[in-house]
């Protein structure tokens, strides 16, 4: 069994994957994932679970300024954050059960 290259491989990944930003064809396996276009009512989200503007910042690692921003509408969370929001709107005890997992403290969910 031949030793791996690693440096190589790294090489070669990233040669594909400037090959396919160029628009050439390559080997490379691509996966898109839809997210919902639903709005996400951060305000209610928050106040379902109980918290101040300050304690959902940070619980769930944003600014209290850019929170402020999307409850008052002047902003929309962008789409990775978008998908942690639903999480948490749908999922709180998950979201806060990992987030312990990772030694974060989490607010009481309040139900």
């Amino acid at each position: 069994m031949s030793e791996r290259n690693i440096g190589q491989e790294i090489i070669q990944g990233l040669q594909e994957a400037v090959d396919y930003m160029d628009g050439k064809p390559t080997g490379v396996r691509v996966t898109r994932v839809q997210i919902p276009n639903e709005r996400v009512d951060v305000r209610a989200v928050r106040q379902e679970l109980g918290l101040t503007q300050q304690e959902f910042a940070d619980a769930y690692g944003f600014s209290v300024h850019t929170l402020r921003k999307w409850e008052q509408g002047v902003r929309e969370p962008e789409k990775p954050t978008h998908i942690l929001l639903m999480l948490i709107r749908d999922m709180p005890e998950l979201v806060n059960q990992y987030l312990a997992k990772l030694g974060r403290d989490t607010p009481p969910i309040k139900a």
